[in-house]
Protein backbone atom coordinates (compact mmCIF):
# COMPACT_ATOMS: atom_id res chain seq x y z
CA UNK A 1 0.00 0.00 0.00
CA UNK A 2 2.14 2.93 -1.25
CA UNK A 3 -0.28 5.71 -0.21
CA UNK A 4 -0.62 4.66 3.43
CA UNK A 5 1.87 7.25 4.83
CA UNK A 6 -0.12 10.06 3.19
CA UNK A 7 -3.54 8.81 4.29
CA UNK A 8 -2.70 8.43 7.98
CA UNK A 9 -1.72 12.08 8.61
CA UNK A 10 -4.77 13.23 6.63
CA UNK A 11 -7.06 11.08 8.79
CA UNK A 12 -5.34 12.31 11.96
CA UNK A 13 -5.80 15.93 10.88
CA UNK A 14 -9.47 15.28 10.12
CA UNK A 15 -9.98 13.74 13.56
CA UNK A 16 -8.15 16.63 15.21
CA UNK A 17 -10.33 19.21 13.47
CA UNK A 18 -13.45 17.24 14.33
CA UNK A 19 -12.42 17.14 18.00
CA UNK A 20 -11.79 20.90 18.00
CA UNK A 21 -15.17 21.53 16.38
CA UNK A 22 -16.98 19.36 18.94
CA UNK A 23 -15.14 21.08 21.78
CA UNK A 24 -16.08 24.49 20.41
CA UNK A 25 -19.74 23.44 20.22
CA UNK A 26 -19.76 22.55 23.92
CA UNK A 27 -18.05 25.78 25.01
CA UNK A 28 -20.12 28.24 26.96
CA UNK A 29 -20.71 31.61 25.35
CA UNK A 30 -18.45 34.46 26.48
CA UNK A 31 -20.14 36.88 28.83
CA UNK A 32 -20.42 40.43 27.47
CA UNK A 33 -18.84 41.81 30.63
CA UNK A 34 -15.64 39.79 30.04
CA UNK A 35 -13.12 42.14 28.42
CA UNK A 36 -10.24 39.68 28.08
CA UNK A 37 -9.28 39.10 24.47
CA UNK A 38 -6.64 36.48 23.67
CA UNK A 39 -6.22 38.11 20.27
CA UNK A 40 -4.52 41.12 21.89
CA UNK A 41 -2.01 38.79 23.51
CA UNK A 42 -1.47 37.05 20.17
CA UNK A 43 -0.86 40.37 18.41
CA UNK A 44 1.62 41.49 21.09
CA UNK A 45 3.37 38.13 20.94
CA UNK A 46 3.71 38.27 17.14
CA UNK A 47 4.91 41.89 17.32
CA UNK A 48 7.55 40.98 19.92
CA UNK A 49 8.71 38.05 17.77
CA UNK A 50 9.02 40.43 14.81
CA UNK A 51 11.02 42.90 16.90
CA UNK A 52 13.35 40.14 18.08
CA UNK A 53 13.92 38.97 14.50
CA UNK A 54 14.70 42.53 13.38
CA UNK A 55 17.09 43.03 16.30
CA UNK A 56 18.86 39.78 15.39
CA UNK A 57 19.16 40.84 11.76
CA UNK A 58 20.54 44.20 12.86
CA UNK A 59 23.14 42.55 15.07
CA UNK A 60 24.20 40.26 12.22
CA UNK A 61 24.41 43.19 9.77
CA UNK A 62 26.45 45.21 12.28
CA UNK A 63 28.81 42.28 12.78
CA UNK A 64 29.30 41.86 9.05
CA UNK A 65 29.93 45.60 8.65
CA UNK A 66 32.45 45.53 11.50
CA UNK A 67 34.32 42.59 9.99
CA UNK A 68 34.37 44.28 6.57
CA UNK A 69 35.68 47.53 8.03
CA UNK A 70 38.40 45.67 9.95
CA UNK A 71 39.46 43.93 6.75
CA UNK A 72 39.55 47.23 4.83
CA UNK A 73 41.60 48.86 7.59
CA UNK A 74 43.96 45.86 7.82
CA UNK A 75 44.59 45.92 4.08
CA UNK A 76 45.42 49.62 4.26
CA UNK A 77 42.66 50.68 1.92
CA UNK A 78 41.08 53.21 4.26
CA UNK A 79 44.40 54.77 5.29
CA UNK A 80 45.70 55.06 1.73
CA UNK A 81 42.42 56.62 0.58
CA UNK A 82 42.58 59.09 3.47
CA UNK A 83 46.21 59.87 2.59
CA UNK A 84 45.23 60.59 -1.02
CA UNK A 85 42.40 62.83 0.19
CA UNK A 86 44.73 64.75 2.50
CA UNK A 87 47.46 64.97 -0.15
CA UNK A 88 45.12 66.43 -2.77
CA UNK A 89 43.12 68.41 -0.18
CA UNK A 90 39.84 67.12 -1.56
CA UNK A 91 37.44 64.73 0.08
CA UNK A 92 36.17 63.55 -3.28
CA UNK A 93 39.66 62.39 -4.34
CA UNK A 94 39.98 60.27 -1.20
CA UNK A 95 36.50 58.87 -1.64
CA UNK A 96 37.21 58.06 -5.29
CA UNK A 97 40.43 56.28 -4.29
CA UNK A 98 38.51 54.32 -1.67
CA UNK A 99 35.90 53.48 -4.30
CA UNK A 100 38.46 52.13 -6.81
CA UNK A 101 40.43 50.19 -4.18
CA UNK A 102 37.28 48.66 -2.73
CA UNK A 103 36.16 47.50 -6.17
CA UNK A 104 39.62 46.00 -6.82
CA UNK A 105 39.62 44.12 -3.51
CA UNK A 106 36.13 42.77 -4.13
CA UNK A 107 36.87 41.94 -7.78
CA UNK A 108 39.99 39.87 -7.04
CA UNK A 109 38.29 36.94 -5.26
CA UNK A 110 35.26 37.25 -7.54
CA UNK A 111 37.46 36.83 -10.61
CA UNK A 112 39.35 33.91 -9.08
CA UNK A 113 36.10 32.25 -8.09
CA UNK A 114 34.59 32.77 -11.53
CA UNK A 115 37.65 31.34 -13.29
CA UNK A 116 37.75 28.32 -10.96
CA UNK A 117 34.05 27.75 -11.55
CA UNK A 118 34.53 28.06 -15.31
CA UNK A 119 37.48 25.62 -15.21
CA UNK A 120 35.31 23.18 -13.28
CA UNK A 121 32.49 23.31 -15.84
CA UNK A 122 34.55 23.51 -19.03
CA UNK A 123 37.53 21.36 -17.88
CA UNK A 124 40.43 23.18 -19.59
CA UNK A 125 43.87 21.69 -19.21
CA UNK A 126 45.46 24.50 -17.17
CA UNK A 127 47.32 24.35 -13.92
CA UNK A 128 45.67 25.87 -10.90
CA UNK A 129 48.20 28.73 -10.72
CA UNK A 130 47.35 29.69 -14.32
CA UNK A 131 43.64 29.65 -13.50
CA UNK A 132 44.22 31.80 -10.39
CA UNK A 133 46.45 34.25 -12.27
CA UNK A 134 44.00 34.63 -15.15
CA UNK A 135 41.09 34.97 -12.72
CA UNK A 136 42.84 37.62 -10.64
CA UNK A 137 43.75 39.68 -13.71
CA UNK A 138 40.23 39.35 -15.13
CA UNK A 139 38.60 40.11 -11.76
CA UNK A 140 40.67 43.22 -11.10
CA UNK A 141 40.24 44.43 -14.67
CA UNK A 142 36.48 43.93 -14.65
CA UNK A 143 36.08 45.50 -11.22
CA UNK A 144 38.15 48.56 -12.17
CA UNK A 145 36.10 48.90 -15.34
CA UNK A 146 32.93 48.71 -13.24
CA UNK A 147 34.37 51.26 -10.79
CA UNK A 148 35.20 53.60 -13.68
CA UNK A 149 31.66 53.24 -15.07
CA UNK A 150 30.02 53.92 -11.70
CA UNK A 151 32.37 56.87 -11.15
CA UNK A 152 31.40 58.43 -14.47
CA UNK A 153 27.74 57.72 -13.75
CA UNK A 154 28.01 59.44 -10.35
CA UNK A 155 29.75 62.47 -11.90
CA UNK A 156 27.05 62.66 -14.58
CA UNK A 157 24.28 62.45 -11.97
CA UNK A 158 26.00 65.06 -9.80
CA UNK A 159 26.34 67.51 -12.67
CA UNK A 160 22.84 66.84 -13.94
CA UNK A 161 20.90 66.83 -10.68
CA UNK A 162 22.71 69.35 -8.48
CA UNK A 163 22.27 73.00 -9.37
CA UNK A 164 25.39 75.10 -10.12
CA UNK A 165 24.95 77.35 -7.08
CA UNK A 166 24.89 74.37 -4.72
CA UNK A 167 27.84 72.83 -6.59
CA UNK A 168 29.89 76.00 -6.12
CA UNK A 169 29.01 76.10 -2.42
CA UNK A 170 30.07 72.47 -1.97
CA UNK A 171 33.34 72.78 -3.91
CA UNK A 172 34.44 76.02 -2.24
CA UNK A 173 34.12 74.76 1.33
Amino acid sequence: MPHAPVVRPAVLLFLLFATVALGAADASPIAPSDDFSPMCFGFVFIALCGVLVLIGLGVVAAGIAAVCSVILIALGIVSSAAFIGILRRRFSSGFRALHYQFFAVVGLPAGIGASCLASHFFAPHFRIRDIVAAGSIAGIGASLLLAFATDKLAVFAYRRLVSPSIRDAIENV
